[in-house]
C-alpha cells in the first residue's frame, strides 16, 4: 500500500490521545477524571492520557495530528485528528505542556496541583476522582473496569472499542 505519514504506532498513539479528547468533551469530563482512567486501571503508565501529552508537548502533538489529517484524506476517521478548539487555544496561548510549566496540567502558587478546565481554559484545584470502577480494576484489571457500571467504566470501554477498531483497520 501507499505509505502514509508517521509511523503507524504513532498515527495509532495519536489517533487514540485525540479520541480520548474528543470523548472527554462528548461525556463532559475533567481532565483530571479521564487521566485516572486512562491509566493503570487501563493498563498504561501513570502518565496516563494529558500528563503524556503535556511530555510530549501540545505542540508537537497538534502537529502531528494535523499533518494526519493533512495527508490522509481517506482515512475513515480523519476528522478524529482535527485538534479541538481548547487545544488549539493552547497552543496559541503558549501552553504547551512540562517544557513550558503549564498545558493540561500546572503547578500552582504554592507548587499545588492544578489541571485544566477545558471548557474555561482557567486552571483549577486537580481532584481525584473517585469512581468504583477504577478502583475495581485494581484487583480485576481492564476487564474490571469496563465491566463495570459507571460513567469511567463507560468511558473506558468507548476508548479501547474505537482505538482497537481503528489498529484493527491500519
Amino acid at each position: 500500500g501507499k505509505d502514509t505519514p508517521n509511523f503507524i504506532a504513532n498515527r495509532i498513539g495519536v489517533h487514540g490521545m485525540m479520541y480520548t479528547m474528543q470523548l472527554m468533551q462528548e461525556m463532559d469530563m475533567r481532565i483530571d477524571e479521564v487521566d485516572a482512567i486512562c491509566g493503570p486501571p487501563m493498563g498504561r503508565p501513570k502518565s496516563a492520557a494529558f500528563k503524556t501529552a503535556d511530555l510530549v508537548g501540545l505542540d508537537t502533538l497538534k502537529h502531528v495530528a494535523e499533518t494526519v489529517y493533512n495527508e490522509c484524506p481517506d482515512d475513515a476517521k480523519r476528522d478524529t485528528f482535527k485538534p479541538s478548539e481548547f487545544m488549539a487555544k493552547l497552543v496559541e496561548k503558549g501552553w504547551l505542556g512540562t517544557k513550558t510549566k503549564g498545558g493540561f496540567y500546572k503547578k500552582g502558587p504554592k507548587r499545588e496541583k492544578l489541571v485544566l478546565d477545558w471548557k474555561t481554559m482557567e486552571y483549577i484545584p486537580y481532584e481525584k476522582p473517585d469512581f468504583a470502577s477504577t478502583k475495581a480494576a485494581k484487583d480485576g484489571g481492564v476487564q474490571a473496569l469496563v465491566y463495570a457500571d459507571d460513567k469511567a467504566a463507560q468511558f473506558a470501554w468507548k476508548l479501547m472499542a474505537e482505538s482497537l477498531i481503528y489498529a484493527a483497520n491500519h
